[in-house]
């Protein structure tokens, strides 16, 4: 995929006033937590023998994909939106309890994003560092992380000093069960300059959209 940037036509773009008052007069953030049932998403998975993390990494990032105000940023002094964001991930080491930035470049057949991911963590997994070797991810990256050892019932990620980073970041913990139900715990963090509520439903109803995708054969 050829990434994209579009410029939003401030005489046009609905939110322009929106985006005004939060970015620069009420800087804002959003965090908002929700567990998805994933009872019959997993065995699904386990069964296509696909990593989670990598499952989870697709369908998150195709439901910021689907919104251009999960997307919003800076260019060249222009604020506007790219066609699609990156996921960049941290890859853990247990040597040493560190953690390295890792990315992967979207795509939106699964197929491809699956071998993109494998041959990225094959290839610069043992990397040690902020940075895999891979190098810095490209601009049009957002934060992700999957932390299947730890669970949490609320998460908050402060970004009020990056008054110019408009991108989401997600993090997703340790599946919890209830009455007999599977939940993927998600936590999302936006700006409010360019994303509110009704966004962040669109994400997480895309997100449990893409299930069929990879329950049924």
């Amino acid at each position: 995929m050829k990434s994209q940037f579009f410029t939003y036509d401030q005489a046009t773009w609905p939110r322009a006033q929106h985006f005004h008052y939060y970015a620069k007069m009420f800087p804002m953030n959003i965090s908002l937590n929700k567990k998805i049932d994933v009872t019959d998403l997993l065995p699904a998975i386990e069964k296509k023998g696909y990593r989670q993390d990598c499952v989870f990494y697709y369908m998150v990032t195709r439901a910021i994909n689907n919104q251009g105000e999960l997307s919003v940023a800076y260019k060249d002094g222009q604020i506007g939106w790219w066609n699609y964001l990156n996921p960049a991930y941290p890859v853990y080491h247990e040597d040493d309890e560190t953690s390295t930035i890792l990315w992967t470049e979207y795509d939106e057949d699964f197929a491809v994003f699956n071998e993109k991911f494998l041959q990225d963590l094959e290839k610069y997994g043992s990397s040690k560092g902020v940075f895999a070797m891979k190098g810095m991810p490209p601009t049009n990256s957002y934060n992700v992380c999957f932390n299947p050892w730890f669970s949490f019932d609320g998460f908050s990620v402060d970004l009020h000093e990056m008054k110019d980073y408009f991108f989401p970041t997600v993090d997703m913990c340790k599946i919890i069960e209830e009455n007999g139900r599977k939940y993927l715990p998600i936590a999302i963090t936006v700006h409010k300059a360019a994303t509110d509520l009704i966004h962040l439903k669109k994400f997480f109803d895309d997100i449990e959209s893409y299930f069929p995708m990879f329950i049924n054969d």
